[in-house]
């Protein structure tokens, strides 16, 4: 293949200016049940920008005779990351992970911890979570980082808090994925020492292990791959029989949410209901849509539409609030305060105002912020009626107290023009401004997914359910509710664990959901026979080997954006490479693309983008059962037959290669979901 293959192969094959062996045999796709197949020799390389890389799976020494397996999920948030367990033999006892290091005892006990971590002057963690190092600056929304939308917008909308981290990043030496991998080493450290007190550490040492990590529906795949490999350098794969999946943080909502609802008795959802999942963050917005295909069990949902979601969480609600303080104290006062009372100031408005404030609050109603520092506001200066002898500098009458200031040292501004010290008081109009903002974009994603949901199954959505921290919030369910009021807003229970709580659902195998809608354009590269008219002049290349020439950069589709595949039903396409010798039959690769375009490119072009490659492995010996072929000019050469296969499953889409029924490569990449929307 042009450019599948390297310098080494091509030169195996004798070839100069053609090197794109890759062959379509037949144009129909066939989609025939999944069969079990020999493995052979499995490798991947994955690319998506980032160069080569190994693997994420099962390490060396797993156990198969282990028949006690361990799930947990992990959710690392933007701003409060969580973790829960459960064993195999107890799958519907999921434990919330706590015994945060903190001191204050109330956060010991939460089921969240800050994504925040500190470094100290050998840029090594110093500390991390509720409990953080004084004397070292924090990095938080560092997770952002990793997703080149999420960095822009961040860039565009909160340029001086991505100033900041930025130059963090720089002074500790420090890449967005180191950074994550550290925070989630610390993370990953605590939750096994709990889990190890509640299981033993016998049990601990010899189980089998599956983690699912959760991401944003709107991390491309690139995000998708970034946050693996930070998941491998915190060293969560290190121990052996321990497997990793990831698994979208709106897919992984609505297990949970799901699971909740069955042992409610669905909630008064029924069979063919629509339900949207909206997952309201610290960072993202996701959201997802669900048709209920079967109650009864096995329970069965099935995707309506893609999953979407958008930068707009519950930060910019934070961000909004402390830019607000800031206008009204000034700038020069609010950079004065002490990093503690700025701390204490947002801890207040985290566990006071923004969980309390609602839409129909009084105009009258007025909100104090406790501002450790704060000297007060300033008051109209009163005049003074009559000339006062008896100070210094013998001043006139009606004059004000900023005359007096210059000439009496005893009379400050502090003491005379400044009231209520270390505290704030805001009016409902303060509040009503930030909160309407950062819900109206929430409303404007939900907007999109209920229309296409609705449109796609011509009927209204039966419920809106929220969940993350964000959508426990009093505020953003009335704004729901006021502007879908032919929907029933739901916020069920333990909905700030949900994400991972579905998560543990999700590597327990309790996958309730038959398809998934793609997001993505997924195919490999080929070359036909070049055609006039319909292949470009600058594909035109010439195939030494066949004598004939070809069509290059040609794009062959197994799943084009917006269809729906059911899950664990293969896509198949027949294909070819024309071999010379037996050594290049151990050396095959077939690179895979993917591409976000609407309409799908028929060649490499545009948005078209590289995914992974496949590794294919025959063994040699099959170069003398391969049919004798000649070109025109009597030279000879071997038609290698194969099968590439694409599946979809929970999660991730699995690509294989099969000569007569023999698996012969196999690479799994992440499922794209829905990208970012303007907002």
């Amino acid at each position: 293949m042009d450019k599948l293959l390297g310098d080494e192969t091509r030169a195996a094959w004798g070839q100069s200016t053609f090197s794109l062996p890759l062959q379509q045999a037949s144009t129909s796709a066939t989609h025939p049940r999944a069969r079990r197949f020999r493995r052979s020799r499995l490798d991947l390389v994955s690319e998506a920008e980032l160069g080569p890389k190994e693997t994420l799976g099962t390490k060396n020494g797993d156990k198969e005779d282990v028949e006690t397996m361990i799930s947990i999920g992990v959710d690392l948030g933007t701003t409060f990351s969580g973790v829960a367990w459960a064993l195999s033999t107890s799958p519907t006892e999921i434990n919330i992970v706590t015994g945060w290091n903190s001191d204050m005892p109330g956060q010991k006990e939460l089921h969240k911890v800050p994504s925040v971590i500190t470094y100290d002057d050998e840029c090594l963690v110093s500390s991390w979570g509720y409990k953080l190092d004084k004397s070292n600056p924090s990095l938080s929304w560092f997770k952002l980082l990793l997703s080149d939308q999420a960095k822009e917008q961040l860039q565009n909308e909160q340029l001086q808090r991505y100033k900041r981290l930025e130059t963090l990043l720089e002074v500790n030496e420090k890449t967005p994925v180191e950074v994550v991998a550290d925070y989630l080493r610390c993370l990953w450290t605590h939750a096994m020492n709990e889990i190890i007190k509640g299981i033993g550490k016998n049990l601990w040492d010899n189980i089998k292990i599956k983690i699912a990590l959760t991401v944003p529906a709107i991390w491309d795949h690139k995000a998708q791959e970034l946050t693996k490999r930070a998941a491998e350098m915190a060293g969560m794969l290190e121990r052996a029989a321990t497997t990793l999946e990831l698994i979208g943080e709106p897919e992984a909502a609505a297990l949970s949410v799901f699971n909740e609802m069955r042992a409610q008795k669905m909630r008064g959802l029924q069979k063919g209901d629509v339900f949207v999942v909206c997952d309201a963050g610290g960072g993202t917005v996701d959201l997802i849509s669900y048709k209920i295909e079967q109650v009864n069990e096995p329970v069965r949902l099935a995707m309506v539409c893609e999953a979407t979601g958008g930068l707009c969480g519950a930060i910019f609600l934070d961000a909004a609030f402390e830019n607000l303080i800031r206008t009204l104290i000034t700038h020069d006062e609010y950079q004065g305060l002490a990093s503690r009372a700025k701390r204490k100031m947002m801890n207040d408005w985290e566990l006071g105002i923004k969980r309390s404030f609602k839409i129909d609050e009084p105009e009258d109603e007025k909100w104090h912020v406790d501002i450790p520092g704060y000297l007060g506001i300033h008051v109209p200066e009163p005049q003074v009626a009559e000339p006062d002898r008896r100070l210094p500098g013998g001043f006139s009458s009606h004059r004000t107290l900023s005359d007096m200031r210059g000439k009496s040292p005893w009379l400050s501004n502090d003491s005379l023009t400044r009231v209520d010290p270390g505290t704030l008081v805001l009016k409902t109009g303060h509040l009503s401004a930030i909160f309407s903002k950062v819900c109206e974009n929430i409303t404007h994603l939900v907007s999109t997914q209920i229309s296409v949901a609705e449109s796609r199954e011509g009927k209204k959505a039966a419920a809106i359910l929220l969940v993350g921290g964000f959508g426990e919030n009093i505020y953003l369910r009335q704004e729901l509710a006021r502007s879908f009021d032919h929907v029933e807003i739901q916020q069920p229970n333990k909905a700030w664990a949900a994400i991972c709580r579905g998560a543990v659902l999700k590597g327990l195998g309790n996958d309730v959901v038959v398809n998934h809608i793609s997001k993505y354009n997924y195919g490999c590269v080929y070359n036909p026979d070049f055609v006039d008219q319909k292949h470009l002049q600058e594909d035109r290349k010439y195939d030494s080997v066949r004598d004939i020439w070809v069509a290059g950069n040609q794009l062959k589709w197994f799943l084009k954006r917006g269809e729906n595949v059911e899950k664990e039903d293969p896509v198949t396409y027949s294909f070819f490479f024309p071999v010379t010798g037996a050594t290049q039959l151990t050396r095959l690769t077939s690179k895979i693309f993917y591409s976000d375009s609407i309409t799908a490119e028929s060649r490499i072009e545009g948005s078209v983008r590289p995914l992974c490659t496949l590794q294919i492995r025959i063994d040699s010996t099959v170069f003398e059962e391969l049919p004798i072929l000649h070109n025109k000019k009597g030279e000879e050469w071997r038609k290698l037959d194969y099968v590439l296969e694409m599946r979809v499953s929970s999660g991730e889409i699995c690509w294989s290669v099969r000569y007569k029924d023999i698996e012969a490569g196999t690479v799994k990449t992440t499922v794209g979901y829905e990208g970012m929307t303007d907002v």
